[in-house]
């Protein structure tokens, strides 16, 4: 199995959402990232399996309860 990551640009261009948002929706917990180091603005990766998870759940609703600090 390939170990591949997206970046950030990429991840705001897969969502059509800016990169400041991205970084946002890591900081609030809404979106699981790697940090690489950089401090709390990144940079970050993004696995494939994140990615997904973020999916399911946005399309459940489930994240709403995320941003508002509720349980997952």
């Amino acid at each position: 199995m390939e170990n591949y990551t997206y970046t950030t640009e990429q991840v705001a261009e897969r969502y059509h959402r800016g990169i400041a948002t991205i970084n946002r929706w890591v900081r609030k917990g809404r979106l699981t990232a790697i940090n690489l180091g950089g401090g709390r603005h990144g940079p970050y990766v993004f696995r494939p399996e994140d990615l997904t998870r973020f999916e399911i759940l946005s399309a459940t609703g489930t994240l709403a309860g995320i941003e508002r600090g509720g349980e997952d």
